[in-house]
C-alpha cells in the first residue's frame, strides 16, 4: 500500500508544475514565467511552422504553393489613383425598372420598402403585434387516428 508523504518544506527543488501541484496556486514569479514562455512561443511559432514545412514538406506541396503564389501575383491589381479617387471614371447609370410583382417598392426617399410591412420597420412590427389579425384555427381530421393509420397500412 502507498504511504502518505507530506509535502516538502522547501519547494525550491521542484519544477513549476510540481510546485503548483503541491501548493495549488501560482505566485507572482510563476505568472511571470508563464507570460514569458507564452510570449516566446508566439514569437517563435511562425519560424517553427516554416521549419517543419521545409523539413517534412514534399515536392507536390511546394509546387502547389508556388502555383498559388503565381496565381495571386497574376491577378489584376487596383491602381493607387483608383483607390484615392483622383482618377475620373465615366459613371454609367443603371436604369431603374418598376418593381412589378416583387413585393417591394420605393418610397419618396428612394429606399426600398416591403409592401407587406406597410412602411413600418421590423421593430415597429414587433412592438405592435396586437394590431396583427389573429390566425385562423385549422380544423383537423376528427376521425380516429388508428382508423386513419389502418387506411394507409398494407396489413389489411
Amino acid at each position: 500500500m502507498v504511504e502518505y508523504v507530506a509535502p516538502p518544506e522547501d519547494f525550491s527543488g521542484l519544477n513549476p508544475i510540481q510546485r503548483y501541484m503541491q501548493k495549488g496556486q501560482l505566485e507572482r514569479q510563476d505568472y511571470i514565467w508563464l507570460i514569458l514562455i507564452v510570449a516566446a512561443y508566439f514569437t517563435a511559432r511562425p519560424y517553427i511552422q516554416s521549419f517543419f514545412k521545409w523539413w517534412m514538406g514534399d515536392d507536390a506541396m511546394k509546387e502547389g504553393e508556388k502555383a498559388q503564389e503565381e496565381y495571386f501575383k497574376s491577378k489584376a491589381k487596383v491602381g493607387p489613383n483608383a483607390i484615392r479617387g483622383t482618377e475620373t471614371e465615366d459613371s454609367t447609370t443603371i436604369p431603374e425598372k418598376s418593381p412589378g410583382a416583387s413585393g417591394s417598392s420605393a418610397d419618396k426617399k428612394g429606399n426600398v420598402v416591403n409592401r407587406k410591412t406597410n412602411e413600418r420597420t421590423g421593430e415597429d412590427q414587433l412592438l405592435d403585434w396586437d394590431d396583427e389579425p389573429a390566425r385562423k384555427t385549422t380544423e383537423g381530421d376528427k376521425s380516429d387516428v388508428v382508423a386513419w393509420l389502418d387506411k394507409w397500412s398494407d396489413e389489411q
